[in-house]
């Protein structure tokens, strides 16, 4: 005979939201001994949650406090919806997410997105890879990217210079390179380059399902992975793998940070054939048209 057990494991066992469903009626109290309840459970459960008396969260780990204390406030803000249509929703997060490892930030934006639609949402943050993870994750109506940067005015103040960013990440990218290389500083215009490049080879990658290896971090993703994986699935394409093939001439000497050194000059046109086979690339790989089939 098959023993009873109150133990859900969302496997063999039942599954907990149905459990906290069926038992979770109005008025109840009801405690979660969790690190890992977030806005995701919150917005699947959120009718029964919302008609208990009282919800108590008890926890052990420190490292998941910035997490529960995310989640907390989002569901808090669902809680606390300005009544009427015209009544201002608005939410901002002052580089909330910085507490959150990479591998959970984009997750957060998802839950922000779809919970809060219909609300004005301000994302600031100094760091400016988050800005652009986010940039790249949220591109497009309604979103806009701003960037603030401050000036020393003719008196000698400093002022805010306001910037939107109106283009393609990847396109914005390439042209600050070309700007840099302009006013001879051919390093800095490498560093555009390569991450333009960057940017380029984690979207053909993540369009094909391109599979390289995890790091939580996407800053530690090297150049030369996403090149190996992207030149392999571009194999049955001329045109793609002769992109690959141009721009692996410039990687070792040109977009690679660490060959960087100011004591050993860069040569202004070799940046320059590099950032054109970036821009070659970025032609390769992007989107598939009716007259370029994938």
């Amino acid at each position: 005979m098959k023993a009873r057990s109150g133990i859900r494991d969302n496997r063999s066992r039942g599954a907990v939201h149905e459990f906290i469903g069926e038992r979770a009626v109005p008025g109840s109290r009801l405690s979660v001994v969790s690190a890992y309840f977030t806005t995701f459970a919150y917005g699947h459960l959120r009718t029964t949650l919302d008609s208990v008396g009282q919800m108590r969260f008890l926890f052990g780990e420190p490292r998941f406090l910035s997490a529960l204390a995310i989640a907390t406030y989002l569901a808090g803000r669902l809680a606390c919806v300005p009544e009427g249509d015209g009544a201002l929703k608005l939410l901002v997060l002052d580089d909330l997410l910085l507490s959150l490892d990479h591998s959970h930030r984009r997750p957060v934006l998802d839950v922000i997105t779809e919970l809060f639609k219909g609300w004005q949402i301000v994302l600031l943050t100094h760091d400016r890879f988050w800005f652009e993870l986010a940039r790249e994750q949220l591109s497009g109506e309604p979103w806009k990217a701003i960037e603030i940067y401050e000036k020393l005015d003719a008196d000698g103040l400093l002022r805010p210079v306001i910037w939107e960013s109106q283009e393609d990440l990847v396109a914005e990218t390439l042209k600050q390179a070309g700007r840099f290389l302009d006013d001879n500083h051919p390093a800095a215009a490498a560093n555009y380059a390569r991450t333009a490049c960057e940017l380029t080879l984690r979207r053909y990658c993540r369009r094909h399902n391109v599979q390289f290896g995890y790091t939580d971090d996407p800053q530690k993703i090297k150049l030369e992975a996403l090149l190996q994986k992207g030149e392999a699935h571009a194999n049955g394409s001329a045109g793609r793998k002769a992109a690959f093939e141009a721009l692996k001439k410039y990687k070792k000497l040109i977009l690679n940070p660490l060959s960087h050194n100011p004591t050993q000059p860069i040569v202004k046109a070799d940046v320059a054939a590099a950032i054109q086979a970036v821009k070659n690339l970025v032609t390769a790989c992007g989107k598939p048209t009716a007259q370029s089939p994938d």
